[in-house]
């Protein structure tokens, strides 16, 4: 058995131990918090550094983005000036070239008309001037070729040439064969003449196939005057039809430029480009031609129809 001072040093020394282990964990707890509060910091520093080269980096890029920024700023400054100075240029030419065109349009429309006016004209002067040449005296009319007739006076001016009463008959010569002055006098086509030709062969071998058996027992002589007789009549026929197509083609015309004439006139349109005359008065000036042209159209067709009734150019022609 114990006795109570042996069991009072054992509790003493129980409770000194006690105190000892706990202070030992403490001081353990303690160091543990202090190490890793070293660590923790040691951390820190790290990623401080971290950060501040990551800093300095993304403020060396911010200085360059804004160098950049700068420099695309002055550099889209000048372009976007140059954009719209081009844009204004551009614009600029859009309405240069709506005049242009407008410009282009209204020239074709002139050509047009002065093509058409010339032909017109051209018309009205063969005719004219062909009719006025019937009975004139050429004296002795040389051909190129050297050949000559004596006592040459004009019967007939057509397509082809001069039909011609000479000292000894008839005769006619090609346009082609006479002095260039007769070609501007009257104003020979090559083409009108190859075509008129071919037509009268093509008219002449019909009427001889229909006539043949009595062309065979016509004397020679005979058959050269109805020869001359047909080509007469095909030449007559010929002319007054081309007379028609002539007068049918100026009342076209004349419709036609009416039409606009009094369509600007009444859409308020004033003066003609390029005339002093007015829609108006123009309308009716072309009115009182119209009136003209078609009253001579239907001379021209009772000239026709004497010769050949059944002409399809004697068709009525459409009112407007």
């Amino acid at each position: 058995m114990l006795s109570s001072d042996e069991h009072s040093g054992l509790f003493t020394f129980m409770v000194g131990l006690i105190v000892l282990v706990m202070a030992a964990v403490g001081l353990s707890l303690l160091m543990d918090r202090r190490f890793q509060f070293s660590s923790g910091v040691a951390e820190l520093r790290r990623e401080v550094k971290l950060s501040d080269a990551e800093i300095s980096e993304l403020k060396n890029k911010l200085e360059d983005g804004n160098q950049r920024l700068v420099e695309y700023g002055t550099k889209l400054h000048a372009d976007s000036r140059s954009h719209k100075e081009l844009t204004s240029k551009c614009d600029g030419l859009n309405l240069r070239h709506a005049e242009l065109v407008k410009t282009r349009d209204e020239a074709l429309s002139s050509v047009t008309a002065l093509d058409g006016r010339f032909s017109d004209y051209r018309a009205d002067y063969r005719t004219a001037t062909w009719l006025a040449a019937v009975g004139e005296n050429l004296g002795t009319l040389t051909l190129r070729s050297g050949r000559s007739y004596q006592q040459a006076v004009i019967r007939r001016v057509t397509d082809v040439g001069l039909e011609i009463n000479h000292v000894d008959g008839i005769a006619r010569v090609q346009g082609p064969e006479l002095d260039p002055k007769f070609q501007d006098r009257f104003q020979w086509n090559d083409e009108e003449r190859r075509l008129r030709l071919k037509k009268e062969s093509e008219n002449f071998d019909a009427h001889t196939a229909k006539t043949g058996t009595e062309a065979e027992a016509t004397p020679s002589g005979e058959r050269d005057v109805r020869r001359a007789r047909l080509a007469e009549e095909n030449l007559k026929r010929s002319n007054l039809r081309q007379n028609v197509r002539n007068w049918k083609n100026k009342v076209n015309k004349l419709v036609a430029d009416h039409a606009e004439a009094s369509s600007r006139s009444n859409y308020g349109s004033k003066s003609v480009p390029g005339s002093l005359e007015t829609w108006d008065a123009k309308a009716k000036r072309l009115s009182a031609e119209l009136k003209n042209a078609r009253a001579a159209l239907a001379m021209a067709k009772s000239d026709l129809a004497m010769v050949s009734p059944n002409d399809t150019l004697l068709a009525p022609e459409p009112e407007f």
